[in-house]
């Protein structure tokens, strides 16, 4: 097969296998989760990127491993696209996470984790690496944290929660640096 282009639709192979797993002793191949899906090519050469129809985009994937389907695709990229990004703009809503509470503690995308860790004043759920495995924490952890609130759709709660973490959070943060610079919080009152 020739190099993959950009625009070029594909399928990922049912049994595509991105490294190992050990079971019971024995090696065995991890299948991707993405195995089986639909794709366009978004990044050519020969570990490429692909627009996954119902997940977005993702890197390195081995080029010569893919089922080709048809070349120039683009409108079809499109037409994913904008679906992809109006489940993201619903995924992110405050109003739609907590309606959907129990529905997003089985399973969410990361936009709803995002958007329930700025509430919490996490800007970078990635890291100063951008690693994926960073956000899966900040993620599970965050879902963690609003699970109480989840579970009973209470978003008011969540909000309020969240502002006397972030005040409380402020306060630590001024503690911890005028200890640091040899003045304690108190000290610091005390002379406004």
């Amino acid at each position: 097969m020739d190099k993959l282009k950009i625009g070029d639709y594909v399928k990922i192979p049912i049994d595509y296998s991105t490294g190992f797993t050990c079971e019971g002793g024995k090696s065995k191949p991890w299948i991707s989760e993405y195995a089986g899906k639909e794709a366009i090519v978004i990044e050519g050469g020969g570990s490429c990127g692909m627009f996954i129809k119902g997940h977005g985009k993702v890197w390195w994937f081995d080029a010569d491993s893919m089922e080709f389907i048809e070349h120039n695709r683009c409108d079809l990229l499109s037409q994913w696209e904008d679906v992809h990004n109006r489940e993201i703009q619903q995924a992110s809503d405050l109003d739609w996470i907590f309606a959907n509470g129990k529905r997003v503690l089985q399973g969410c995308q990361g936009a709803t984790a995002s958007s329930l860790g700025k509430c919490l004043g996490v800007d970078n759920m990635w890291g100063s690496h951008g690693e994926g495995f960073v956000f899966h924490q900040n993620a599970m952890m965050i879902l963690n944290i609003a699970e109480p609130f989840l579970k009973k759709g209470d978003k008011k709660g969540w909000l309020e929660f969240c502002k006397a973490a972030s005040q409380k959070n402020n306060i630590e943060s001024v503690e911890q640096n005028t200890t640091a610079q040899g003045v304690s919080f108190e000290e610091q009152n005390d002379s406004h």
